[in-house]
């Protein structure tokens, strides 16, 4: 009999149920669709884990990693409750529309959530034949959220197809939006003037799209806060671009020539539309050529008044964010231990008329002989350590002048 290591593996896509669209934590009963309406058996889930199905002959891989060792095909996860609940079967649209391009904030999954059951209270009261008190209805939602959740992406999934368009960029072009959880989405593109009465301007984006010069500022209020701007150059001879849909809202754009998701087609995302062009890696201090996956960068304001102090998150080998703080501000930690889970926390508090005068990078071989790196900021009155440091045959370069901003 064959071994079951010689099963075929198939990997965990992410901790979000495909149909709630919300997460799956660990002790959870979850199943999992390996395509074709074929559905392994349930299990209680632990992460870093595999478990091997005898009747379908595969393994699970709980990793939820975008790039995994067993190289199994990733495969959309349900919570179990949600699976029974469901009122139709998984179609590649209702997987495609719950999968996130990147963690939302925690006040994002909190509101939701609470969106969630204010409404389905008011439906609750208008419904029952006794009147019950405003926090015995909140009770009463907060048991039901996932399956309405579950419900509401189902239903809005329906008649959709997962599709690729193509768009004159030398035409007009006309936008159409949806809502998704009370937000407004970018729903599709196109060349024709449509009949609806919600068509728009031309904007681009998952939740918004501009069109304009390279250099042209951008006018008028941005996007919801939170949200990610990628950049695209379009040369003078490129007369299309190709919209691709989940079938429920815009989820990338892709220029004329362009191939598939390959790492070298990676793309920075930032949290802001007024950036600066270039990224640098801070080991080699050279543009990089090949942005890795998933590349977000945010910035941080140095020397602002009221700051207090700064916050240097480290995941792994990275730094995954620097954060000024002003008076009473935690916000960073609910969204860095969302994102982060495994992260590591350093905060700097400033003393009276501290600031910073100069920020550099410090580099190195670390365990192994492993290049590593660090920030050094150097402050009106000594100098700290901002980040990783177990390095030998350091060598020191002034990256920039706080003045002038940092990303």
């Amino acid at each position: 009999m064959d071994s079951p290591h010689d099963a075929p593996y198939y990997c965990m896509a992410d901790t979000r149920c495909r149909l709630c669209q919300f997460e799956l934590r660990e002790g959870d009963l979850v199943i999992s669709h390996i395509g074709n309406q074929r559905f392994p058996m349930d299990f209680k889930l632990r992460m870093i884990e595999t478990v091997h199905d005898s009747y379908e002959w595969i393994n699970l891989h709980t990793c939820a990693r975008r790039r995994c060792m067993m190289q199994g095909r990733r495969v959309p996860f349900f919570h179990h409750e949600c699976f029974c609940f469901r009122l139709y079967d998984i179609s590649d649209a209702l997987t495609a529309s719950g999968e996130w391009s990147f963690e939302p904030p925690a006040s994002e999954i909190s509101r939701r959530s609470l969106r969630i059951k204010n409404l389905l209270a008011i439906k609750l009261r208008d419904q029952l034949q006794i009147r019950l008190p405003p926090e015995t209805l909140m009770t009463i939602t907060g048991h039901l959220v996932r399956e309405c959740a579950a419900i509401t992406a189902e239903e809005q999934s329906l008649d959709t197809a997962v599709s690729d368009t193509i768009v004159d960029i030398t035409q007009d072009i006309y936008a159409d939006y949806t809502a998704v959880d009370g937000v407004r989405y970018v729903k599709s593109l196109y060349n024709m003037t449509s009949n609806s009465d919600d068509q728009d301007h031309p904007t681009l984006l998952s939740k918004r799209i501009v069109f304009c010069d390279k250099d042209s500022p951008l006018v008028g209020p941005t996007p919801i806060t939170k949200s990610w701007w990628r950049a695209l150059t379009i040369s003078n001879d490129t007369k299309e671009i190709s919209i691709k849909s989940d079938g429920i809202k815009l989820r990338n754009i892709v220029l004329s020539g362009e191939a598939g998701p390959k790492p070298s087609n990676n793309y920075v995302s930032w949290a802001d539309p007024s950036h600066p062009e270039n990224v640098i890696d801070i080991m080699t201090l050279e543009p990089i050529d090949v942005v890795p996956e998933r590349l977000r960068m945010v910035s941080f304001v140095c020397n602002a008044s009221g700051t207090t102090g700064y916050t240097a998150v480290t995941s792994g080998t990275s730094v995954a964010m620097i954060h000024a703080h002003g008076h009473d501000d935690i916000s960073l930690y609910a969204d860095m231990d969302t994102a982060y889970p495994r992260a590591f926390f350093m905060y700097m508090p400033l003393d009276d008329g501290e600031y910073v005068t100069e920020i550099c990078r410090r580099h190195g071989l670390g365990a192994g002989n492993r290049p590593s790196a660090c920030f050094v900021p150097h402050w009106c009155q000594t100098l700290r350590i901002f980040g990783l440091r177990a390095l030998s045959h350091e060598t020191q370069h002034l990256l920039i002048d706080p003045s002038s901003g940092f990303w």
